[in-house]
């Protein structure tokens, strides 16, 4: 009975080490992608296939880019009833 137990303990003790190791490895997969700032864009570029080059225009904080300036409507475009709906 005492060596059941003692084996059972060293079972779960395993499992818990391999299912850390496995959280751990996946954890790491994830954050270790490196975006460039190219400007108006983010590029990501792999070594391997499927994505060797990802290209993101929209998603400031992978790369660290700043908003780009908002440029304002031309008053009189915005004031023409002709261009309007």
């Amino acid at each position: 009975s005492n060596s059941v137990n003692l084996d059972n303990t060293i079972f779960r003790i395993y499992c818990y080490c391999t299912l850390l190791v496995l959280c751990l490895l996946f954890a790491s997969g994830c954050t270790t992608k490196h975006w460039e700032n190219q400007g108006d864009s983010c590029v990501f570029t792999a070594s391997e296939p499927p994505l060797r080059r990802v290209v993101n225009y929209r998603d400031h904080d992978l790369c660290n880019r700043k908003l780009p300036a908002r440029t304002p409507p031309f008053p009189r475009v915005r004031s023409n009833p002709e261009m309007q709906d």
